[in-house]
């Protein structure tokens, strides 16, 4: 059955990004005689308020959104996570991470360091990486060995073909995860953040199979992290969705829509007299399933 999914954080009011987003996963589920669920990323237990949680649901009924129950709630899945980050650990790929953010920062700007900004993305540079995670102590992160990754799945040269595939308007094509780039690009990656036991890398590959969501719509801001994903749905033997990463919805002065940015939140649009039909107008969407 086609699944789609919608995953907002309640850590501030939704703007027309989120709607775009919404509306995308909605319709096409609509589109295929699927269903469209909804789940709350709440991790972020300084951040997240139940204020902002309440707005979500008005404002998707609002848009005359509605989703299958029961909603699904990170916070109440830690419990999932730690189980799939123990089946990590003990297939031997993990370490723990020390370092604050300033020290890798420091590390990737390090003048005898070759992989400059310029040249490739900044990867941590394996400090903590001979670490044992015996060694572990409080509050620190949990890092992904990507080199014992690729030495699991056969090595650089019986690396198996892992692909997925994106049906979205920004990246449309069947990708093929290559060694090289996992390293040169991804890197040891962070599994487990010190302060939530989980990272999102690992919370959102678990959920949304847990979920049974064949299909994932979500902003192209989020396309570079979809060779992770791929890679840990292999590591867990999860079933492999179909993605489809869509345009940023932009303001006026071209910069993208984020709630730390103070975008303007929908309540406040439709505050100002805006309605469905205007939204999806200026989302660029069409009217066959819009309700005032």
């Amino acid at each position: 059955m086609h699944r789609e999914r919608f995953a907002p954080s309640p850590t501030g009011y939704l703007h027309l990004g989120h709607a775009y987003s919404a509306l995308l996963a909605w319709e096409r589920s609509l589109d295929y005689g699927g269903e469209f669920c909804l789940r709350i990323e709440d991790l972020d237990f300084i951040r997240s308020r139940k204020e902002f949680t309440s707005a979500i649901f008005d404002d998707l009924h609002q848009l005359g959104l509605e989703w299958v129950e029961p909603v699904v709630y990170q916070s109440m899945r830690t419990g999932a996570y730690k189980q799939s980050l123990q089946k990590l650990i003990n297939l031997g790929i993990c370490y723990p991470c020390k370092c604050s953010r300033k020290d890798i920062q420091l590390a990737i700007e390090a003048p005898h360091n070759q992989n400059t900004k310029a040249t490739l993305p900044q990867i941590y540079q394996g400090t903590c990486r001979d670490r044992k995670m015996s060694e572990m102590g409080s509050n620190e992160a949990i890092r992904i060995n990507m080199g014992k990754v690729i030495d699991l799945f056969g090595g650089v040269s019986r690396f198996p073909k892992l692909e997925f595939q994106d049906i979205g308007d920004q990246f449309p094509g069947t990708y093929s995860l290559e060694p090289e780039a996992l390293i040169d690009y991804h890197g040891d990656f962070v599994i487990a953040r010190g302060d939530l036991g989980v990272s999102y890398h690992l919370a959102v590959v678990i959920d949304d199979d847990y979920m049974r969501i064949s299909h994932i719509t979500r902003g192209a801001d989020i396309f570079s992290v979809a060779p992770i994903h791929r890679l840990l749905q292999e590591l867990f033997g999860l079933r492999i969705p179909i993605w489809n990463h869509h345009k940023i919805i932009c303001d006026s002065k071209g910069k993208r829509l984020a709630k730390r940015h103070n975008a303007m939140s929908l309540r406040t649009l439709w505050g100002k007299g805006w309605t469905n039909v205007s939204i999806r107008e200026s989302l660029g969407l069409n009217q066959s399933n819009c309700q005032n």
